[in-house]
């Protein structure tokens, strides 16, 4: 959260789909959830940009987003008395990878087995005298 707002009289709640009382699991959900919570019926909505627009946001508003970077939050600046507040959206998760560095349903079995793995001789480990 950014910003100054010492008091909040409305909720501009930036999302995709409209408020409706459920809560989901996903960033979305979440972010309606504290919209609904804390403007309660003084939230309105705006459809989502690249960036939440802070700029034309009124003395006492905060707005409440989603967001795939704390970069957004660095980078916005919200007017004086208001404030913004992201709601981090997981990143995707990456596929497991096994010790010789193939995805797991690919695994060399006697390199996982073993516990070993092979250097590429570039990396040269050996310490130095």
């Amino acid at each position: 959260m950014v910003g100054d707002a010492t008091t909040v009289g409305e909720v501009v709640l930036i999302t995709e789909r409209p408020l409706d009382g459920n809560s989901d699991q996903d960033a979305a959900g979440l972010a309606a959830e504290l919209a609904s919570r804390i403007g309660g019926k003084a939230t309105t909505f705006r459809q989502p940009t690249e960036r939440p627009e802070t700029s034309d946001l009124r003395p006492g508003q905060l707005c409440i987003a989603t967001a795939t970077s704390w970069d957004i939050l660095a980078a916005s600046d919200p007017p004086k008395g208001t404030a913004l507040l992201l709601v981090l959206e997981p990143r995707a998760a990456q596929p497991q990878t096994g010790a010789d560095g193939r995805p797991e349903e690919h695994a060399d079995p006697v390199t996982e087995a073993s516990g070993t793995l092979e250097v590429p001789p570039e990396w040269d480990l050996r310490p130095e005298d």
